[in-house]
C-alpha cells in the first residue's frame, strides 16, 4: 500500500486503483510505473487488442487495465468507475422526499400518459404480495386538477432550441447550464461566447451543458446598450412628451426630477425589448390561445403596456383614502410604473414551471433590468419609493411560493402497454405515488426534477441519470427519496424493503398512553391521530416541506412550541394534543360546540 501511494503521488485515502491488492502484491510491477511489465496468467496474448476502432487493454485474458495517477489538486468524475474497495465518493446524502404531486407529467399529444391504475395507486406492496389500502390515507397523491402549461413544451434540460447566435433550430445543443440559451458547436467556438473556466466545449466533454460568457451580460450595462440617463443627456421631445402626458401634476416639487425617471425608464423597456428573449415579453399573453393563463394571473402586465401607459400618462396617484402621506403624486406615479415592471417578471416566474426555458428566459430578463435599475435608478428614488417596491416583491415572492404548478415533459410516443411501467414506490408508506410508461420517460423526468432544483440525494447528470434509476431499486439508493421499481417486479415481490433503524425508533419520545397528537385538517375535514411528537413532525415537515415553494424551518421543538404548545395552523392544519379515548366524532362535535359558543358570543356583542 505504501508502495502504491508513492507511485501515485498520494494519500492512503485517495489511492482509487481498480484491483489495488492484485496491483500491489504483483512482483514485476516497473518503479514509477502503474503497468506490470507482463500481465501475471496472460500467456502469450498481447496487452492490446482492439474493439470498435479504438485501443483497449485485453482484460478477458487476464491482463490489467492501466490506470492514471491523479494529483491532488485535480477533481475525478467517480459516477461511471467501477466500484471497488475503496473510498466511497458518492455517498447517498439524506434528503426530504417531495410530494407526490411534485413529480413531472408525462405528455403525448395534449394528454398524459400515466399508466397506473386507482388499484395500483391505493395498493400496498412487500415482498410477500400485495393487498389494498384499508381507509383513507392523506398520503396518497393529489388527484388531477387545474392543469397550467398544457400549451407550452418544457425540455428537460430547460433550454430554447434555437441557436442563440445565428437564430437556427439546433439538434445536436450545446446548452449553458445557467441560463436557457443553446449553441451549435460552431457558433459557440465562432462567436467565442464559452466561459473561460470551460476550456472543452464539446458535447462530449460537458454532456452538452456549460457556462456562456453571455451569462454575465445578463449583470451589467455596457456603453453600446446604454440609455441618455440625467437632464443634460435626454432629448427634449422626449422629456416634453412625458411632462406633457404628466401636466396634471407639475406643481409638486418632484415633477421635474421624477419626469425624468419616467424617461429614462421608457429607455430602459426599449432596451430590454431588444435584449434576449425580449420578445416575449413586449406584447400581452394570447389568453385565447393560453386558456389556463387567468386561472395563476390576476394582474397580466409586459412592456408594450407599460411604454403605453407611460407615454399617455395613463398612471395616476391613489385616491387619498389609499395615498402613502410620505409620497407625492409624481413619486406614486413612479412606483406604480416600477411595480409593473417587476410585475412582467412574477407573472413570469409564477406561470412558468421553475427549471423551464420560459421561466429561465424570465430570469435573464430579470437580471438585465436589476443592472438597468442599479445602475440609473437604485439611488435616485426616494427612500418611500424604495420601501414601496422592496414590500411588492416581498409580496410576490410569497405568492410564487403558495402556487403549485405541474411540471410536464413530451414523450417521444404513445403507451400502447407493451413498455415496462417504472413505479416510483414510497418505501415508507409502502404505496406507489408515480408510475412512468418506461424507464427513459422516467429518466426525463428525473433530470427535470434535478434541474428544477430538488435534492436528490446523488450528483446526477445525463449520462448517469439512468444508471442510478436502476440503483434506486434498492431501499438505501432513493432518488428524491423514493424507490424507483419496475411495476412487474414491484407487483411480484421482486424488491427489498428498507431495514427498520430500532435505535433510532426506541429514541423517538412517546406520548403517555392515554394522549395522542391530533392532525385537523379544517378545509379537507380529515383527522389524523400520532402516537409520538416525532410521528406527528415527520408528518407536518411532508405537509410543509415535500415542495420547493415552501420555506420552513426543519425543527422539532420549534414545532412542538409553536404547534403542539401553541396555537400556530398552516392552510388551516393544526396539531395539537387530545386523550385517545375521545373519538373523531366526539372531536368534531367539540369543535362545532366551540363554533356555536363563539357565534352566540358574536350575537350577544352585536345586541
Amino acid at each position: 500500500m505504501k508502495e502504491e501511494c508513492i507511485v501515485q503521488n498520494v494519500g492512503v485515502e485517495e489511492v482509487v486503483m481498480k484491483n489495488l491488492y492484485e496491483l500491489c502484491s504483483a512482483k514485476n510491477l516497473t518503479k514509477g510505473s502503474l503497468v506490470p511489465t507482463k500481465p501475471r496468467g496472460s500467456g502469450n496474448t498481447k496487452k492490446k487488442g482492439t474493439k470498435r476502432g479504438r485501443s483497449v487493454d485485453n482484460e478477458e485474458a487476464g491482463g490489467y487495465k492501466p490506470r492514471l495517477s491523479i494529483s491532488r489538486s485535480k477533481s475525478l468524475d467517480m459516477d461511471d468507475q467501477p466500484q471497488t474497495k475503496k473510498k466511497k465518493v458518492n455517498e447517498l446524502k439524506p434528503v426530504k422526499k417531495i410530494l407526490p404531486s411534485e413529480f413531472p407529467q408525462e405528455m403525448f399529444e395534449g394528454k398524459d400518459l400515466d399508466p397506473s391504475t386507482p388499484e395500483d395507486m391505493n395498493g400496498i406492496y412487500t415482498p410477500d404480495g400485495h393487498f389494498p389500502a384499508e381507509g383513507d390515507d392523506d398520503t396518497s397523491p393529489l388527484v388531477e386538477g387545474d392543469q397550467y402549461q398544457k400549451r407550452i413544451p418544457i425540455p428537460a434540460d430547460g433550454n430554447f432550441y434555437l441557436c442563440a447566435v445565428c437564430g437556427l433550430e439546433v439538434e445536436e445543443r450545446v446548452c449553458c447550464k445557467k441560463c436557457p440559451r443553446s449553441y451549435h458547436k460552431k457558433c459557440l467556438e465562432k462567436s467565442q461566447l464559452a466561459a473561460s473556466t470551460s476550456n472543452d466545449t464539446s458535447a462530449e466533454a460537458s454532456e452538452k451543458k456549460m457556462a456562456c460568457k453571455r451569462c454575465e451580460d445578463d449583470l451589467q450595462v455596457y456603453p453600446d446598450e446604454d440609455i441618455n440617463a440625467g437632464v443634460n443627456n435626454i432629448p427634449n421631445d422626449e422629456k416634453e412628451k412625458v411632462q406633457k402626458a404628466y401636466k396634471e401634476w407639475e406643481e409638486e416639487g418632484s415633477f421635474t426630477f421624477n419626469s425624468l425617471i419616467l424617461c429614462e425608464l421608457l429607455q430602459i423597456l426599449s432596451k430590454l425589448s431588444e435584449y434576449d428573449y425580449g420578445e416575449l415579453f413586449i406584447a400581452p399573453v394570447d389568453t385565447n390561445m393560453i386558456t389556463d393563463y387567468l386561472k395563476t394571473i390576476s394582474t397580466p402586465m409586459d412592456y408594450g403596456t407599460i411604454i403605453s401607459k407611460l407615454e399617455k400618462g395613463e398612471y395616476s396617484p391613489p385616491s387619498s383614502e389609499e395615498k402613502d402621506g410620505e409620497m407625492d403624486a409624481m413619486e406614486e406615479i413612479v412606483l406604480y410604473a416600477l411595480k409593473d415592471i417587476l410585475q412582467v417578471y412574477h407573472n413570469c416566474l409564477m406561470y412558468n414551471p421553475k427549471g423551464g426555458m420560459y421561466h429561465r428566459a424570465g430570469e435573464v430578463q430579470a437580471r438585465k433590468w436589476n443592472a438597468y435599475y442599479s445602475k440609473h435608478i437604485a439611488d435616485r428614488i426616494s427612500p418611500s419609493i424604495a420601501a414601496g417596491l422592496t414590500k411588492f416583491e416581498k409580496s410576490c415572492e410569497i405568492e410564487r411560493q403558495s402556487v403549485f404548478k405541474p411540471r410536464q415533459f413530451t414523450a417521444k410516443t404513445g403507451f400502447n402497454g407493451s413498455s415496462r411501467a417504472l413505479a416510483v414506490f414510497d418505501p415508507d408508506t409502502k404505496k406507489i405515488v408515480k408510475m412512468y410508461t418506461s424507464k427513459a420517460t422516467a429518466r426525463a423526468a428525473v433530470l427535470l426534477l434535478h434541474n428544477s432544483g430538488y435534492e436528490s440525494g446523488w450528483d446526477l447528470k445525463n449520462s448517469n441519470a439512468k444508471s442510478r434509476i436502476d440503483s434506486a431499486k434498492d431501499p438505501e439508493k432513493t432518488l428524491f427519496g423514493y424507490q424507483w421499481i419496475p411495476i412487474d417486479e414491484l407487483k411480484g415481490g421482486d424488491f427489498k424493503l428498507k431495514k427498520k433503524d430500532e435505535e433510532e425508533a426506541a429514541a423517538k419520545p412517546m406520548l403517555p398512553k392515554d394522549v395522542v397528537i391530533l392532525k385537523d385538517d379544517t378545509l379537507t375535514k380529515k383527522m389524523k391521530s400520532f402516537v409520538s411528537e416525532e410521528e406527528a413532525f415527520e408528518d407536518w415537515s411532508m405537509e410543509m416541506k415535500g415542495s420547493l415553494n415552501i420555506n420552513v424551518d426543519d425543527n422539532l421543538s420549534d414545532f412542538i412550541k409553536q404547534y403542539l404548545d401553541g396555537d400556530k395552523t398552516v392552510n388551516g392544519i393544526s396539531y395539537r394534543r387530545v386523550e385517545s379515548e375521545k373519538t373523531k366524532d366526539e372531536q368534531m362535535a367539540e369543535n362545532d360546540d366551540k363554533g356555536e359558543e363563539i357565534g352566540k358570543s358574536k350575537e350577544s356583542q352585536d345586541v
